[in-house]
């Protein structure tokens, strides 16, 4: 990463305020260091690094203790919401819990497989659910409130009451600088796309894929290498194919630890990524032309959409290919926004791309979860015709 991205990245820290020096002189880690003024502050040293690290060290903690319960760190979060708010809809559980409603539904798909909640629909309502805990889920809930009790005692031993208190003001502080108040229903009620913190939230609280999209892959392979563009990066699944194949890859993500979670698995994997903080639409503004331009699973709304859409295609160089994947309309309500207009359809992306050749748009399948039918994305992939080459002139005697 380069040293104007380091700087990119560290933006958003200063918004945040020097509070949360608190947090790590509590937790303990290493002393960081940025080195000679100007040089570029390695990634281990900031504050969002090491606060994600420890982060990772105590969902570990807890994930074990689960395990032993048979659910998982988000399937509990869920169960003890529903337990908590009996009769409450999947969107007041998933803005209580901070969480994309979608996220959410998976869970609650999986908990009801097990008889451990139970759904119904709200009268007149398509897509609106009660959901209610079982007793066995009531049982399970019991027994995570144990752990939680188990978990805090835990704590205490490691944080004098002084410093606990110290900790729990610093969080404060950062959760509201970061828009994670508790209770807060703007990102699941906002029209426009999610902002960066709101994925800062995504990416640190979910597991994200590491493997490629597979149409990208299956449509890649046969080019030869050059320079690509993966919009909305994230944490790089797509970026660090093409880096290991030999493409020269560019990542552009509005979150902070997208990128650096992009920046630790591009390390891990050998490969080198540029990695770049910027609001999509403003890095395409400029005059930049790429190979490959990759732009996958990122739903705006119909208006930005076409703006981003059109603005993609622009970056396109003679000879390069543009590449769209994102969840079909035939998904609705099992993958993707839960706003249609947001999903991808064959009819909705009819005459977007005027300046390039459409080469294939067409339903992608994917296996669905446990006993359910695949799930269905729009893949599109364009070209942009190569420059004719122009004949020698001829000269005669």
């Amino acid at each position: 990463m380069t040293t104007s991205n380091h700087r990119n990245i560290d933006s958003r820290r200063a918004a945040v305020g020097a509070d949360s020096s608190l947090l790590t002189d509590n937790v303990g880690s290493e002393h960081a260091s940025s080195g000679e003024s100007g040089g570029a502050m390695p990634l281990q040293a900031g504050i969002g690094f090491r606060l994600s690290r420890v982060a990772r060290e105590l969902r570990r903690h807890w994930a074990d203790d689960l395990s032993a319960l048979g659910i998982s760190p988000p399937q509990a979060a869920v169960l003890r919401g529903i337990a908590g708010s009996p009769g409450c809809s999947l969107r007041a559980l998933a803005r209580t819990l901070a969480v994309d409603p979608m996220n959410v539904k998976r869970y609650v798909d999986t908990l009801e497989r097990r008889d451990l909640i139970s759904s119904g629909s709200h009268a007149g309502e398509r897509r609106s659910r009660t959901l209610t805990v079982t007793e066995a889920g009531r049982s399970l809930a019991l027994r995570v409130d144990q752990l939680v009790r188990d978990q805090e005692k835990w704590l205490d031993t490691r944080l004098d009451a002084e410093g606990r208190k110290d900790l729990e003001r610093a969080l404060e502080k950062l959760e509201d600088g970061l828009g994670l108040a508790r209770g807060s229903s703007e990102q699941d009620d906002a029209q426009d796309a999610p902002g960066p913190s709101v994925w800062d939230h995504r990416y640190a609280e979910n597991p994200w894929p590491t493997a490629p999209d597979a149409a990208l892959a299956e449509l890649v392979t046969p080019l030869a290498p050059s320079d690509a563009l993966d919009v909305g990066c994230g944490p790089g699944r797509n970026a660090i194919w093409l880096a290991a194949r030999g493409w020269r890859v560019t990542g552009v993500d509005s979150s902070a630890v997208g990128l650096e979670q992009a920046a630790e698995r591009a390390r891990e994997a050998g490969v080198s990524l540029n990695l770049i903080q910027a609001d999509f639409l403003e890095y395409l503004a400029r005059p930049v032309r790429f190979g490959l331009v990759v732009i996958a699973n990122i739903h705006l709304a119909p208006p930005e959409r076409r703006e981003l859409f059109a603005a993609a295609a622009s970056a396109v160089a003679p000879g390069g290919h543009l590449f769209v994947i994102g969840h079909h309309l035939d998904s609705l309500g099992r993958a993707g926004p839960p706003d249609p207009d947001r999903l991808f359809s064959e009819e909705r992306f009819a005459g977007l791309f005027p300046t390039l050749q459409i080469e294939r748009l067409e339903r992608y399948e994917r296996p669905g979860g446990a006993g359910e039918p695949p799930l269905v994305d729009l893949v599109l992939w364009a070209s942009r015709a190569a420059r004719a080459r122009k004949a020698p002139k001829v000269t005669t005697r």
